[in-house]
């Protein structure tokens, strides 16, 4: 359903009226009124608004209004990508609740993480019963119980739930979803994978509320939400140059690449523990190439470490890697 720059006024002018009645302390602000109405003509012609407003010119709701206006009016759903959490939190339990009273409409909001930020049910009961490891985690073993029933009761699945117990972070990474570590398929229909259903809400969301570095690192998010968005609003912009560089750049530091280059060392590398399994069954012809192919290592190893050390001494004083 089309809505000409005339309509849109008269609608936003009756969502400010609400806010003005119902929302103690709310004032009218010209700078935010003027901010919602280019934004709104942005949507219209489907071209990129960017703006930079001082504090307290109510810059969310100047950008939400406009897009769940246009939401309720048939367009696709509303992205809104922010830098930190907090600002996602006030989002979602603040701004987009009040946005929607103003408008009259209530929306499915939805916040969604990255993998890393769920629970994975198997890894976890894996996890749960290694209690000689808990030691190494710096975990009391008691906390396994503790856990186990949270994860009966949570509906998201989040670990930050988990924040009142004080859990270090190698713990908690040891019971997250790990895309390299997933076994999606097996466990989803026996268990419920939280980090898929944390997915499928958001592709049924009205709002979806994400943070730049899971807006920038994952092409499954690309080619689905954004694909059938009616509008993407990135909050807190100026971040993104610094998250896309630390999303989509490498790392490269000296022990990262003699980390590398060890990796194929035939004594203690990858090679041998593959020698070792091949000992075990019918693998002759690939040992004797692997044998074969050992004598070149030796000089690949010299010279990533001769390449480290010359990296290292390009790196500015007192830095350990670069980007």
């Amino acid at each position: 359903m089309a809505t000409t720059a005339r309509h849109f006024n008269e609608l936003l002018d009756s969502a400010l009226e609400r806010l003005s009645r119902r929302e103690r302390g709310w004032e009218d602000r010209p700078g935010q009124r003027e901010m919602a109405r280019l934004w709104s003509e942005t949507l219209e012609s489907g071209g990129t608004f960017a703006v930079e407003a001082p504090t307290g010119i109510g810059k969310s709701l100047a950008y939400l209004l406009p897009a769940l206006i246009r939401r309720v009016r048939g367009s696709g759903p509303v992205v809104v990508s922010t830098c930190t959490k907090a600002l996602q939190e006030q989002l979602f339990r603040h701004d987009v609740p009040i946005a929607c009273r103003a408008i009259g409409s209530p929306l499915r909001v939805v916040t969604l993480k990255g993998r890393q930020n769920y629970l994975c049910r198997r890894r976890a009961e894996a996890r749960l019963n290694q209690v000689k490891l808990f030691a190494s985690w710096g975990v009391d073993p008691s906390v396994a119980d503790e856990v186990r029933s949270w994860a009966e009761r949570t509906s998201t699945g989040e670990l930050e739930e988990l924040a009142a117990l004080g859990l270090p972070p190698a713990f908690l990474a040891e019971i997250a979803s790990d895309p390299l570590l997933c076994s999606a398929s097996a466990c989803e229909a026996a268990t419920g994978c939280f980090a898929k259903r944390a997915r499928r809400e958001a592709l049924r969301a009205d709002v979806v509320l994400v943070n730049h570095a899971l807006l920038l690192s994952d092409p499954g998010l690309r080619a689905t939400l954004l694909a059938e968005a009616g509008a993407l609003v990135l909050d807190e912009a100026h971040h993104v140059e610094r998250i896309a560089r630390e999303q989509l750049g490498v790392t490269l530091g000296y022990h990262d690449l003699l980390r590398l280059a060890g990796r194929t060392d035939a004594r203690t590398g990858v090679l041998r523990i593959v020698k070792r399994s091949l000992k075990r069954g019918r693998g002759e012809a690939i040992a004797s190439r692997i044998r074969a192919a050992e004598g070149s290592i030796g000089p690949v190893i010299a010279n990533a470490k001769a390449l480290a050390s010359d990296l290292e001494r390009c790196l500015p004083e007192g830095a350990s890697s670069a980007r």
